[in-house]
């Protein structure tokens, strides 16, 4: 890849997701990458090909956490719980991010955010849940169902929860989650 094109691409990813902070334009990202608006649109011919672009490094960076916790020597149900939290993480830090907002304003949220729910989100979560599907076969009726289950209650919490109107820390929210599957899984043992 090309060294310009690859700092630029770099550098936005690491502005793109942080904190929300209102409107951002390509004048803002040349501004705060020291570049000029034409340095960046001859690499990319437009702000949404950047931000397409942008979502595809962070998509393959959020899949090889997912393939490292695959291979690493951790029980199933650490794997499990582990995967719940990186869910969390993941869909947090989109959430509170320029780049939510951004994709929202040219609608790719939607279609960005299901390709990353079914390829990552909901492989990886149904692989770690395999080898626990029998324990699990007692309380839900399968791992696809309980994969649905875990993706839509972090998800419900948060897009469809009015910030405001929360009850509960979101640390609290996905701790209570993992708190959840882990009694099912140990109070399956015991049936």
């Amino acid at each position: 890849m090309d060294t310009i094109k690859d700092n630029i691409l770099q550098a936005s990813a690491v502005i793109l997701l942080e904190k929300d902070q209102g409107r951002y334009t390509m004048d803002h990202l040349a501004a705060d990458l020291n570049r000029s608006k034409k340095t960046i649109y001859k690499y990319f011919d437009s702000k949404q090909a950047l931000i397409r672009s942008v979502i595809k490094i962070e998509t393959q960076k959020i899949e090889r956490t997912f393939q490292d916790l695959e291979k690493s020597n951790r029980s199933a149900e650490d794997r499990l719980i582990e995967t719940v939290y990186l869910i969390d993480a993941t869909i947090s830090k989109i959430q509170n991010s320029i780049l939510y907002k951004q994709m929202g304003d040219q609608n790719l949220f939607i279609e960005h955010y299901f390709d990353l729910r079914v390829s990552i989100f909901e492989t990886y979560l149904q692989r770690f849940l395999q080898p626990l599907e029998k324990k699990l076969c007692v309380r839900f009726k399968s791992s696809r169902m309980m994969t649905q289950f875990v993706i839509a209650t972090i998800e419900g919490h948060y897009f469809y929860t009015l910030k405001d109107s929360k009850q509960i820390s979101d640390k609290d929210f996905t701790d209570g989650l993992a708190f959840l599957i882990h009694n099912t899984l140990v109070n399956t043992e015991a049936l």
